[in-house]
C-alpha cells in the first residue's frame, strides 16, 4: 500500500512538472537581412500552451536581441522541432527594454498582454496583432497595444489609425508617444482611459467621436502641442488632470452632457481664450479645474452668468459672459451690389444663409456697385428702408428670418433695363420669392 502511494506521488509530481513548468523554450528570430535563427524565450507551459513570462525584472528574451520575432513560432526545441506551443498570454515586462526588437507578431491565441510588456522597446517599428485578440493592458510607452485590435497597430508611432473594432483606448496606451502627430479614433470607441495620451507633446489635434462617453484621468496630460479638440455631446465625464498643461489650446467647448469635471482638468491651459460651456444644470467641478486659465473668457447659457459666478470652481474664471447664439438668415441680393454682415461675411448676387447673433444687434452694410444704389431692404415682409442710414442697418434678427436686398441703377429700376415700369414690379416679386 505504501509503495502504491509512493508511485502515485511520483506520478503526480511528474505530471505537475509537465503541466506547469518554466523551462526555456525557443522562438524564431529574423534578422534585418532575412537570416533566421532560434533564441530562448521564457514561459510557463500548460499542456501545449505557453504563457510568455519572466522570472522577475528581466525580459523573457535576451535584452540584446536584434530583429523581429514571431510568437506563432514557439517550440520546445531549437530549429522549430519538438512540441509546438500556442502562446496564450504575454506577461508584465515580458519584452521590456529589448531595444533591438524591430517587430513582434502576436497570434490570435493571445488573450492578454500585461503592463509594460513593450516598455523601452525603442527600436520597435511595428506590432502585428492577429484577428481574435481580446484584452490588453497597454502601459507600454510608445509601442503599446490597445483593446481588441485586429491588425497592425503601431507604425513608427507617427500617424496611427486605430482599428474599427476597438471599443476602448486603455491605460497609458500611447503614454509618452512624443512622435505621434495625429490619430484617428473610430466610432466604436466608448472610453479614453487613464493616461491614454499622456505626454504626447507632438499631437496637434484629435477628434473624439460621438461614441465616447468618458475621458479618463490624465488622458491628455501635458499634450502641450494640442491646439484644438472637439468634445462631443456624448461625453458625460472629464477626468482629473485630463487636459492639464495643454498650453497650446486656445478654445474649448464643454457640451451640456458633461456632469462631472475632475480636479485640475484644465489647469495651466494658459493660452485658453474662450471656454464655452453648454451646461445648464451647473455643478461644482473638481478643485482647481481651471487653475491658471487667467486669460480665458467663460461663455455660458442665457440667464446663468450669476449661477456660474457663485459655483466652484467655475468662479475661478474672472470673466464670465452670456453665450452668443447664432441663427440662420436667408439673404437674397441682386447682382448690382453686395452686403457685408457683421463686418465680416460678404454676400452678393445669390440666395444664401448666414449666421447672425440671436438677441443681439447685427450690422448690415449695403455696398452698391458703381453707378448703382440701394433700392430696397425687406425683412420678413416689412420694408425697413427707413432704418437704413448711410447704407447701414443695425437690427435684431429673429430665427429663420428672411432679408431681401435689391440694388438698381436708378430709383425703381429693379431689373436694370433703364426703365421704370411693370417689369420692375415683377422683378421685385421674383426676388422676394427667390425666383
Amino acid at each position: 500500500m505504501k509503495r502504491i502511494n509512493f508511485y502515485l506521488f511520483v506520478t503526480m509530481a511528474m505530471l505537475m512538472l509537465s503541466v506547469n513548468s518554466a523551462w526555456a523554450q525557443y522562438v524564431k528570430l529574423t534578422a534585418e537581412d532575412g537570416t533566421e535563427s532560434w533564441i530562448e524565450i521564457e514561459g510557463t507551459i500548460n499542456g501545449s500552451n505557453i504563457e510568455i513570462s519572466t522570472g522577475g525584472s528581466n525580459s523573457a528574451i535576451d535584452r540584446n536581441t536584434t530583429g523581429s520575432i514571431d510568437l506563432n513560432e514557439v517550440w520546445s526545441q531549437s530549429g522549430g522541432s519538438g512540441t509546438h506551443y500556442q502562446v496564450t498570454s504575454i506577461g508584465d515586462v515580458a519584452f521590456s527594454y529589448c531595444s533591438g526588437l524591430t517587430s513582434v507578431t502576436i497570434p490570435s491565441s493571445v488573450t492578454s498582454i500585461g503592463g509594460y510588456a513593450f516598455r523601452g522597446c525603442s527600436g520597435l517599428i511595428s506590432i502585428v496583432v492577429e484577428q481574435g485578440n481580446t484584452k490588453y493592458d497597454s502601459r507600454n510607452n510608445c509601442n503599446a497595444i490597445i483593446g481588441k485590435a485586429s491588425n497592425i497597430l503601431i507604425a513608427g508611432c507617427k500617424n496611427t489609425k486605430i482599428p474599427s473594432n476597438v471599443t476602448s483606448i486603455g491605460r497609458a496606451a500611447f503614454y509618452g508617444c512624443t512622435g505621434l502627430t495625429s490619430i484617428t479614433i473610430p466610432s466604436s470607441v466608448t472610453s479614453i482611459g487613464y493616461q491614454a495620451f499622456r505626454g504626447c507633446s507632438g499631437l496637434t489635434s484629435i477628434v473624439i467621436p460621438s461614441s465616447v462617453t468618458s475621458i479618463g484621468d490624465y488622458a491628455f496630460y501635458y499634450c502641450s502641442g494640442l491646439t484644438s479638440i472637439v468634445i462631443p455631446s456624448s461625453v458625460t465625464s472629464i477626468g482629473e488632470l485630463a487636459f492639464y498643461n495643454c498650453r497650446g489650446l486656445t478654445s474649448i467647448t464643454i457640451p451640456s452632457s458633461v456632469t462631472s469635471i475632475g480636479n485640475s482638468a484644465f489647469s495651466y491651459c494658459s493660452n485658453l481664450k474662450d471656454i464655452t460651456s453648454g451646461i445648464t444644470d451647473v455643478f461644482v467641478t473638481g478643485t482647481n479645474a481651471f487653475y491658471g486659465c487667467k486669460n480665458a473668457t467663460l461663455y455660458v447659457p442665457k440667464g446663468l452668468v450669476d449661477t456660474y459666478k457663485t459655483t466652484a470652481d467655475w468662479n475661478s474664471i474672472s470673466n464670465i459672459e452670456e453665450m452668443v447664439y447664432k441663427i440662420p438668415l436667408t439673404l437674397a441680393c441682386n447682382s448690382k451690389g453686395k452686403v457685408l454682415v457683421n463686418g465680416g461675411v460678404e454676400f452678393s448676387n445669390d440666395v444664401d444663409h448666414v449666421d447672425v447673433i440671436d438677441g443681439k444687434d447685427n450690422t448690415f452694410e449695403f455696398i452698391p456697385d458703381e453707378n448703382c444704389q440701394l433700392e430696397q431692404v425687406i425683412i420678413d415682409g416689412f420694408d425697413v428702408m427707413s432704418s437704413v442710414k448711410d447704407n447701414k442697418l443695425t437690427a435684431k434678427i429673429r430665427e429663420n428670418s428672411k432679408m431681401i436686398v435689391t440694388f438698381s441703377k436708378s430709383s425703381g429700376d429693379m431689373n436694370n433695363d433703364g426703365n421704370v415700369d411693370i417689369s420692375d414690379v415683377v422683378a421685385l416679386v421674383n426676388l422676394i420669392l427667390g425666383q
